[in-house]
């Protein structure tokens, strides 16, 4: 009975072992999955910063329009291009 009793414990603590390896292989796998969403989510925020900065200064009547279009379209291709060149999207 004791024999059976050692086993059983030792099966017991084995798996416990191999429960807490799993559960921070699953806490890692989380935590870059987080990590590359606030990564897109940063990168898609500056992205639109200089736009909210020309509307912000720009604040134009209706006549130059186009012009502030042009300006936050080269202020968005600008913004994209350099998170592409340094591969944070």
């Amino acid at each position: 009975m004791t024999g059976e009793h050692d086993r059983v414990w030792n099966m017991i603590e084995s798996n416990h072992a191999t429960f807490l390896d799993l559960r921070e292989t699953n806490d890692s796998l989380l935590s870059i999955k987080n990590n590359e969403v606030v990564k897109m989510l940063t990168a898609i925020a500056v992205t639109f910063l200089p736009l909210n900065l020309i509307v912000q200064v720009f604040a134009v009547p209706a006549a130059n329009r186009s012009l502030m279009f042009s300006l936050m379209a080269a202020g968005f291709l600008v913004t994209f291009w350099v998170i592409k060149k340094r591969r944070w999207l």
